[in-house]
């Protein structure tokens, strides 16, 4: 506690006297004293200086990240390469007197030549080249009207960035669901996500930590539609200013929101085959200094899930034969193992399982000057879960005759609610880029639910007759609270620099309640299970600041960064009184080097070092036992991973395609893991350790080709070799290999702007020291009219077309195998309308903001171009 309070004195300290005006000047009407605009040039380096907006023809949005080269007329040398800001601004400083030209280029729109610039500092220093339109290419051919629309993927100045409102992969479906066709993004059958192949990924809403996924991850993002989703980023490196948490990088969801004047909406509805609807309303209201807006959305999700799990236990007596994963040739091969099977257990099990769910979100955006905004919003989510199912039970003997047949049958029933406020207020100053931004975020989430099973044994006239029941409930009830204060400030310093700090500290409380109860063979009064029920309460808090420089010299661009943190952790069983604390304090230093090789090409170096903290449901030593054969139990002592991370990417542009290659590197100490062990009486316990450390290094290659005008394909693969170490658990634990993964999306604009979006997913085996994850690939295809002049939307997709996203797992240790394989319903046709509905007033205008106030003046992006 002393830690945070010293923390947040400094902030309180430190950030004000950095947004004091320059020359310590007070302000008037909400402005610096002494004019806007002579005050931004004399932030500026000495020389001439040339800006203006880049913005699209049809639309007016800035276009961010376009690529602007100033060249000198005379000779047609090239001067400086930069990207546009998110604003669309361009700004070149520091310019000798002389004549100049600027070409602008970005994908999916006709390239641009500005000419004629003169600079003549002494005369007129800054040079205003005005709002720079770029126009959509367009082609006509007979009846079909082709229009080219923003790439899926763009290349940000640290991330990529997916306009995934193009996707029609993901129509009808969730946040989950349009996740698998993002690029280096894979989802498992729990819907678990991975970047690059590693499932530690922090993910981000708005670009915030939100309640509604978990505190940060992925527990409710299928309560998210996909057509809520505007954007997708993700940033595999980030820097210092972002939360350190998640090993393999930050994927942050941008939900759409309108702010056009006027007042305008959206609604959605999706039928899909075997029960699944979704439905979604968005509305929007902005007149002069405030913005209100709204949605609601609905899903309702019914879908099987099925699997095999085959057990075999063994002893060292006999020669056996037996396929293992051979990692170097990514083939199975045959070899002979000294083991012996004594009894083996075959398990189908079987469950229909329902989701349904609904998300309100209310805000107000209220514009209190030109330079100060206040957001308010609020997120109720409240979903309700319920499924049964069977498990059919086999126990052979070691000449595989059955000597038990029973069926485990299970009821669940439960619900998960989630509740959220939060408040940003946005300060924006004269000169460019210089901000102060305050969040402050609560959330609050309940849980529910209730597990019933029972076990009803065979009347098979081979075995003998047991009619018995043995019934057991296992109740959870959890309640989580999350609070996080962050601030952020951006000074713009001399000659292209500028310095960045901040501060964050999140206040987390998960109380969750475990009953296990039983009832004997005959029903009779239930009593609870005193050696699997518990109250398990985990406490943290995490108090962060950081400090953050950045600059550019010439074709250079770089970025250094520090992340300071303290974290307390306690965790409580209350019946049993044991307390387990985990204290401790970190670094996380961060870095970025670019080199601007030619218009068209970027060359960028990054390094980082991240944590992944373990989850409650890794900490909590309850023991599950709903099936009695297979239990999971936590693990209070485990301890969070350090990961150090490389890597080095490269991005060409040619009028048709784009290319992205990166390769990267990752060392990560203390790797939580899955760890099975089987006991004498042949009960399997799967729990989480820390494995002594992993190493993994790879290539990555995103593509964006555009064959023609009407066709664009998006691919990215990746190939990586990953060595992961154990012995710390078992002397000759380890394991390494190296796994091949990719996605192809095809979109193809044909017929009255009909169009066919298809998309092919393919991962080859990987591994763990016990196990090996068999290769799996399936493929998406979907379709999609706009109809009613634009307005409306007639989409039809269908999933899993070949409905081979089967999972295979293959677990093995000294005296047990174990095959697992399971499908959770994904062949699914979805039939979707939307329609856009509203009418956007024109906006007047643009002048200075809070044009008329004397000695006003705004900054580099308040200037009049």
């Amino acid at each position: 506690m002393k830690q945070f309070l010293l923390l947040w004195s400094l902030l309180l300290v430190v950030v004000p006297l950095l947004a004091q005006p320059p020359g310590g000047g007070g302000e008037r009407g909400g402005r610096p004293s002494g004019g806007g605009r002579a005050a931004f040039m004399e932030n500026l380096p000495e020389g001439g200086v040339i800006g203006g907006k880049l913005v699209d023809q049809k639309t007016g949005e800035p276009i961010p990240f376009a690529s602007a080269v100033l060249f000198n007329a005379a000779d047609s040398t090239q001067v400086e390469g930069m990207s546009t800001n998110e604003r669309g601004r361009v700004l070149f400083t520091g310019l000798e007197d002389g004549a100049y030209y600027v070409k602008i280029n970005f994908v999916g729109y006709a390239p641009k030549t500005i000419d004629n610039i003169t600079v003549e500092a002494e005369i007129e220093r800054f040079n205003r080249i005005g709002m720079i339109t770029l126009e959509p290419i367009s082609t006509e051919l007979d009846e079909v009207v082709i229009a080219s629309k923003r790439e899926l993927v763009e290349m940000g100045l640290d991330k990529k960035v997916i306009n995934v409102d193009q996707n029609i992969a993901a129509k009808g479906g969730n946040a989950v669901d349009m996740m698998k066709t993002l690029p280096s993004v894979t989802v498992d059958m729990e819907g678990a996500i991975s970047l690059r192949g590693n499932s530690n990924v922090r993910v981000l809403i708005d670009g915030k930590v939100s309640n509604l996924t978990g505190s940060g991850r992925n527990a409710e993002l299928e309560n998210i539609p996909a057509s809520a989703i505007k954007q997708v980023e993700v940033i595999t490196n980030p820097s210092a200013k972002y939360d350190p948490e998640g090993t393999s990088g930050i994927i942050n969801i941008i939900l759409k929101k309108e702010r056009g004047d006027g007042f305008n909406g959206k609604a959605n509805v999706d039928i899909g085959t075997r029960n699944k609807y979704n439905a979604g309303l968005s509305l929007n209201y902005r007149k002069k200094k405030v913005n209100l807006f709204s949605s609601y959305n609905f899903r309702y999700d019914n879908r099987f899930r099925a699997g095999h799990r085959y057990q075999t236990y063994l002893t060292d007596t006999a020669t056996v034969w037996m396929e293992v994963f051979d990692p170097d040739s990514i083939y199975w091969i045959p070899v002979t193992q000294i083991k012996d099977t004594t009894t083996q257990l075959n398990q189908l099990p079987y469950s229909d399982n329902l989701r349904i769910s609904h998300q309100i979100k209310v805000g107000s955006d209220f514009f209190i000057n030109a330079r100060n905004t206040l957001t308010l919003s609020g997120v109720v989510s409240l979903g309700n879960r319920s499924g049964d199912g069977t498990i059919d039970n086999e126990l052979l003997d070691a000449n595989g005759i059955a000597q038990q047949l029973y069926d485990l049958v299970e009821v669940e029933d439960g619900h998960r609610n989630a509740y959220e406020l939060s408040a940003t207020y946005q300060k924006s100053f004269e000169e460019r880029g210089r901000e102060l931004k305050a969040d402050v975020t609560y959330g609050i989430g309940e849980r529910e639910n209730v597990e019933s099973s029972y076990q009803l044994y065979s009347l098979a006239e081979t075995l003998p007759l047991n009619t018995g029941i043995n019934n057991r409930q296992i109740s959870t009830i959890s309640d989580n609270s999350d609070l996080n204060l962050q601030v952020d400030y951006t000074h713009p310093l001399k000659d292209k620099q500028k310095l960045e700090i901040g501060g964050k500290s999140t206040f987390r409380n998960i109380d969750t309640d475990f009953s296990d109860t039983y009832f004997d063979v005959n029903g009779a009064i239930p009593q609870i299970d005193l050696t699997s029920s518990n109250r398990f309460i985990y406490e943290e808090q995490i108090h962060a600041a950081y400090l953050q420089y950045a600059g550019q010299y010439k074709r250079w661009a770089y970025q250094i960064g520090t992340r300071f943190e303290q974290a307390f952790t306690e965790a409580r069983l209350i019946d049993s009184e044991d307390t387990f604390t985990n204290d401790y304090f970190s670094l996380f230093p961060s870095g970025s080097l670019s080199y601007q090789v030619s218009e068209a090409a970027k060359l960028q170096l990054t390094y980082s070092k991240r944590i992944n903290r373990p989850r409650t449901r890794m900490l909590n030593p309850f023991t599950r036992t709903t099936d009695n054969r297979n239990i999971f139990t936590g693990n209070p002592f485990l301890k969070p991973e350090y990961i150090h991370s490389v890597e080095l990417g490269f991005n060409q542009r040619w009028e048709k395609v784009s290319l992205m290659p990166a390769i990267y590197y990752r060392k990560t100490n203390n790797v939580m893991r899955r760890y099975t062990e089987v006991s004498d009486d042949n009960i399997r316990t799967t729990s989480f350790q820390n494995f002594l450390s992993s190493e993994n290094y790879g290539i990555e290659l995103v593509a964006m080709i555009r064959p023609t005008d009407w066709w664009r394909i998006n691919t990215d693969a990746n190939l990586s070799h990953t060595t992961v170490d154990a012995s710390n658990l078992e002397a000759e634990l380890t394991a390494s290999g190296t796994t091949f993964g990719g996605k192809i999306m095809s979109n193809m604009t044909v017929w009255k702007q009909l169009e066919i979006q298809s998309f092919l997913f393919y991962r080859s085996p990987s591994f763990s020291p016990q196990g090996i994850r068999r290769q799996m690939f399936w493929f998406d295809i979907g379709l999609q009219k706009s109809v009613l002049k634009d307005k409306g939307t007639i989409s039809f997709r269908l999933s899993d077309v070949f409905n081979t996203r089967l999972f295979n797992i293959d677990v093995e240790g000294d005296n047990f195998i174990l095959d697992m394989q399971f499908r959770r319903e994904s062949r699914i046709g979805y039939l979707g309308f939307s329609y856009r509905f509203g009418k956007e007033e024109k906006k007047k205008g643009r002048g200075r903001r809070g044009g008329g106030r004397s000695g006003g003046g705004g900054g580099f992006d308040d200037m009049e171009f």
